[in-house]
């Protein structure tokens, strides 16, 4: 099985990462496992031309079109995300509105027969569980327009670190077996 860990943060190596990491660890002695980091790559705003409404392309060159792809090319995707005042970060909503091409509200979208299944992680500083729910309903959403079959979700709250990641290494474990055994 081919997974795809989508990391949503914007920064390279805080605990959205370490979660990815631990995951990828995990699941790489049985599954072939690709990272992507929204941080890493050069996403562009959408410019709401339509243009991919005429013809299913995007006009703009950047990574997004290759981050899409490695999408629909995996059996499963697991998208771990933080909360940025209360929603995901920036990148990963320039990332969804990037996505429109592929979009099931798109009537000349790209036709993808090979959709993975789709899993979140949301994380954030606070105690209160309400904030990563609504991050997960924001990935699940951009899920249904993208046709991927969401099938589980989780949320750790209280995290301010890569060291309160750490604490959760063995719940993180327990829920890749879950999720991916």
């Amino acid at each position: 099985m081919k997974v795809l860990l989508l990391d949503g943060s914007p920064k390279k190596d805080g605990a959205t990462s370490l979660i990815t990491e631990i995951i990828a660890e995990q699941l790489s002695k049985i599954h072939i496992v690709e990272s992507i980091c929204l941080g890493d790559k050069r996403i562009n705003y959408c410019i709401g031309c339509k243009a991919c409404h005429i013809d299913g392309i995007c006009c703009q060159d950047d990574n997004v079109e290759s981050i899409v792809h490695s999408i629909f090319q995996s059996d499963v995707m697991l998208t771990v995300v933080p909360s940025y005042w209360a929603d995901v970060p920036g990148q990963m909503k320039v990332f969804i509105d990037r996505c429109t091409p592929y979009s099931n509200t798109n009537p000349n979208r790209v036709e993808v027969i090979h959709k993975p299944k789709g899993y979140v992680i949301a994380l954030r500083t606070g105690s209160n569980p309400t904030e990563c729910e609504e991050i997960i309903k924001s990935i699940n959403h951009f899920y249904g327009h993208m046709e991927i079959e969401e099938k589980g979700s989780a949320y750790f709250c209280r995290i301010n670190d890569r060291s309160d990641i750490e604490k959760q290494r063995d719940s993180i474990t327990l829920l890749c077996d879950e999720w991916f055994q």
